[in-house]
């Protein structure tokens, strides 16, 4: 929500180094080459950003199978049948749109941003060797982005400065309900 201009272009550089990892990790590649590739872009992409060492890793018999980190100094050799959990962040990265005393993300001076997601390594004869798990949610920019009028980020307050009490509002009134009935 209103990202600056350093967010949306860290983003970028994050979707693209994420696609890099899915697509890359098929069968026959060597994970620590793709996982070069992929900090490369982050790197370049979102300069000042902590990249962490670890992108993920294989899942089998364990949450995390310490043979199939998703680091640079990994050279196995990706198999078909292989799982993994994709995990593409940065940390600490500079906002160079960093206003002191403003609210919302220009008031932030570093910020971090995640993309995951679980694949399936498929044969390298497939026309798609890679098959993504989660990939219902969309990740195209103009879809997760968005711009509220507020700028200042008081989206609480009515035209008139005051903040809002939820609990007098009639509209909703009732709405929430138990979860404890849908079972």
């Amino acid at each position: 929500v209103n990202t600056t201009r350093s967010q949306t272009e860290a983003y970028k550089a994050l979707t693209e180094a994420h696609g890099t990892l899915l697509e890359g990790l098929k069968a026959g590649s060597v994970i620590g080459d793709v996982v070069k590739e992929a900090r490369a872009i982050l790197s370049k992409g979102v300069p000042g950003a902590t990249i962490p060492e670890c992108m993920g890793s294989g899942v089998g018999v364990l949450v995390e199978e310490p043979g199939l980190r998703l680091t640079e100094d990994n050279t196995r050799t990706v198999e078909e049948g292989m799982s993994f959990a994709v995990v593409t962040a940065v940390k600490d990265a500079p906002n160079e749109d960093f206003k002191e005393g403003a609210k919302g993300n220009a008031g932030m001076k570093t910020f971090c941003q995640v993309l995951a997601d679980s694949i399936v390594v498929m044969s390298a004869a497939d026309p798609h060797p890679t098959f993504v798990l989660t990939n219902k949610a969309d990740r195209d920019l103009g879809k997760v982005r968005f711009y509220l009028e507020d700028e200042e980020g008081d989206e609480d307050d009515d035209e008139d400065g005051e903040e809002d009490d939820d609990d007098d509002d009639e509209e909703g009134a009732g709405e929430e309900e138990d979860d404890d009935d849908d079972e």
